[in-house]
């Protein structure tokens, strides 16, 4: 069964990939200029 909250572990691995794309887009106008 699938907890419908997510754990402690999930989030953190969601944070970190929304973490990551953040980068990008903050890294991407920097190599365009």
């Amino acid at each position: 069964m699938k907890n419908r909250r997510p754990s402690r572990t999930v989030r953190r691995q969601r944070n970190k990939a929304r973490a990551k794309v953040q980068d990008q887009t903050l890294i991407w106008p920097f190599i365009v200029v």
